[in-house]
């Protein structure tokens, strides 16, 4: 009996295995990159020893090995996204990945609060952030963040206001000043039965009252009996 001798040829695969990158993102005035940090990711499961890899800025030059940045490890990098093409060599054989870089742009902010017309007055304070990545988060003095824009019962004074960019989780910090009232004095001109206030100082717009009792837009009081008067 004829004796048959099979042969298994067994195949063994190697996977390789590639990471994708997610966005890396500064806050404003960090525009630096070290890129050549992303090399163990980039590689994957592929011997270090026997792999290099080039970044470059468009994906035809990550192709054919041209125009390689320079210092990846000090990469400065324009505020917005900027992509980075990876070629990778692994012994000739070639491949290319991509991530992207964000430097976010810095936070406008703008603040306003209600009028102080009277010496000591508490008032309410709004922020108004533009620019960055919403939701935004806000902070006064140091204390916790919250959703509201507006801070109330606060006294003339400097505020330390800080925005938190809740898409990068980069805080923005604003001084603001709520000024004090001026003092308000006030002259009285009579001329027979009438007379005439005249403000300094304070906050406009003015009204003016005999003795507290009803307020008025017109500075003058007529047809007064002789006596004391009490004008407010």
């Amino acid at each position: 009996m004829k004796k048959t001798l099979l042969c298994f040829l067994f195949l063994f695969i190697t996977t390789f295995f590639y990471a994708q990158i997610n966005d890396i993102v500064h806050c404003p005035g960090d525009n630096n990159f070290d890129l050549a940090k992303q090399k163990p990711l980039l590689i994957g499961n592929l011997n270090p020893d026997e792999t290099t890899v080039s970044f470059h800025l468009s994906l035809a030059d990550a192709t054919n090995n041209t125009n390689a940045i320079a210092t990846p490890s000090n990469y400065n990098a324009a505020v917005g996204v900027t992509t980075i093409y990876v070629r990778i060599d692994n012994n000739g054989t070639i491949t290319t990945n991509s991530f992207n870089i964000k430097v976010v742009s810095a936070l406008n902010i703008t603040a306003t609060n209600t009028p102080v017309f009277c010496s000591g007055e508490k008032v309410s304070l709004t922020v108004t952030p533009s620019g960055g990545v919403g939701p935004y988060y806000y902070s006064l003095n140091g204390g916790s963040f919250s959703s509201n824009a507006t801070f109330n019962n606060l006294s003339a004074g400097v505020y330390n206001i800080q925005v938190l960019d809740t898409g990068t989780s980069c805080p923005t910090t604003f001084i603001y000043t709520i000024a004090a009232s001026p003092l308000l004095n006030a002259t009285a001109m009579i001329s027979g039965q009438m007379v005439t206030i005249t403000p300094i100082g304070g906050t406009t717009p003015y009204q003016y009252s005999l003795e507290g009792i009803n307020y008025q837009l017109s500075p003058n009081f007529v047809n007064l009996t002789p006596g004391n008067h009490v004008f407010m």
